[in-house]
């Protein structure tokens, strides 16, 4: 059995991944020999790629941003591997990196995330199975940050735009996403149920307009807020919240700046810890999956189920 698989996104970071690929070589052979290691770069179907790799590995090194790492995770998990996982954090965001600890070391040096990854320190993080098809480990999102992220891609997507992304110039094509995408709400009629984690059962019918259902398993959102003060990302459970208003999507997004989660500065937003939810929706919305717009979902389905599905041995600091 090999000791490690670098699957690398050539695209994230821009040219990092390009680099990191360049200068891996070097700086593994200070640690490991050659026959102990494979470099490969990703490619869209994920799930068709790893399945076509050897399982034989003890470590899987996912290198990208949140959305390149969830679908290294996916294909993982559809596939029954059971490997460790170490992570290159090269994304925008970077939520699973931040909730694991990978940037709070002073030492952020390729070298250094090497060590890290080689002691094979690990903790468990729950995963969560999305109407029995899609596997989470982020955070799901339906509504209005699922618009925003929707028209953020579509500029993004646009080589005509290209200019707009240089530099820190895209967190401001964000912020004009989030504007431009102020209003759009689900639409009233939307039903949750789901039991806590004490076991009561909850059903929340929203009879008006509501912004958002957020449903995360990790300390970090949106680059940097904090959903909840009681996330553990290997308890079980996972945090359900609720944005029914302007006020309640303020806060959201100030509470990234306060440093403190956000249930503790809007107390009385609608947030529930479970292990199992059931979201039935009048009509479809849109949805993200850790940072990546599934159209499947948002395009087809009335109602999405989320439950936890196992965990993953995460390599951290």
């Amino acid at each position: 059995m090999k000791k490690l698989l670098f699957l690398i996104n050539p695209i994230s970071g821009k040219t990092e991944g390009q680099k990191i690929q360049e200068k891996l070589p070097s700086i593994l052979s200070r640690y490991l020999p050659q026959n102990q290691y494979d470099i490969v770069l990703t490619e869209p179907n994920m799930l068709a790629q790893m399945s076509c790799l050897s399982p034989d590995f003890e470590i899987l090194v996912a290198a990208g941003g949140d959305g390149t790492i969830s679908n290294i995770i996916h294909a993982m998990v559809s596939l029954n591997r059971k490997h460790k996982v170490g992570l290159i954090p090269m994304g925008t965001g970077n939520d699973l990196a931040r909730s694991l600890g990978f940037l709070d070391i002073e030492d952020r040096s390729l070298e250094n995330r090497i060590k890290i990854i080689l002691s094979g320190n690990t903790k468990k993080v729950d995963t969560l199975e999305i109407n029995n098809r899609y596997v989470c480990i982020n955070y799901l999102g339906l509504g209005n940050d699922a618009r925003i992220l929707n028209d953020f891609n579509g500029l993004r997507m646009n080589p005509a735009n290209r200019y707009l992304f240089s530099g820190s110039m895209g967190k401001g094509v964000y912020a004009f996403a989030g504007l431009k995408s102020l209003n759009y709400k689900i639409a009233a009629g939307a039903k949750l149920f789901c039991k806590t984690r004490k076991n009561k059962e909850i059903q929340l019918d929203f009879n008006s307009e509501i912004r958002a259902i957020l449903i995360s398993n990790i300390t970090s959102y949106g680059g940097g807020t904090s959903l909840s003060s009681l996330t553990q990302t290997d308890d079980g459970f996972f945090e359900v919240t609720v944005i029914k208003n302007i006020k309640e999507w303020a806060l959201l997004h100030l509470a990234r700046f306060t440093k403190k989660p956000v249930n503790i500065i809007c107390p009385e937003i609608d947030q529930i810890q479970t292990d199992r939810v059931e979201v039935s929706l009048p009509k479809t919305t849109f949805c993200q999956i850790d940072g990546e717009i599934i159209s499947g979902l948002s395009g087809t389905e009335k109602k999405i189920t989320v439950e936890v599905k196992s965990s993953v041995d995460m390599i951290v600091p």
